[in-house]
């Protein structure tokens, strides 16, 4: 199969990551809750109705910034 056709040509192996000194504002992380449905739904719904994402209302619940 010709080169140009290959799939799956990522990154080179070892590359760094994408940080700030390429130009990147912020690195963020993640994490997972968990709940009922009915929990997450109700999460959801105050998220929306303060007008932010769901990630935001929980770290700006908990933190309290």
């Amino acid at each position: 199969m010709p080169e140009e056709l290959k799939r799956g040509r990522g990154r080179p192996k070892g590359s760094p990551n994408k940080g700030t000194e390429l130009g990147r504002k912020t690195i963020f992380k993640t994490t997972t809750i968990s709940g009922s449905p009915e929990e997450i739904d109700e999460l959801k719904r105050l998220a929306e109705r303060a007008g932010k994402s769901l990630s935001r209302f929980v770290i700006e619940t908990i933190i309290k910034k």
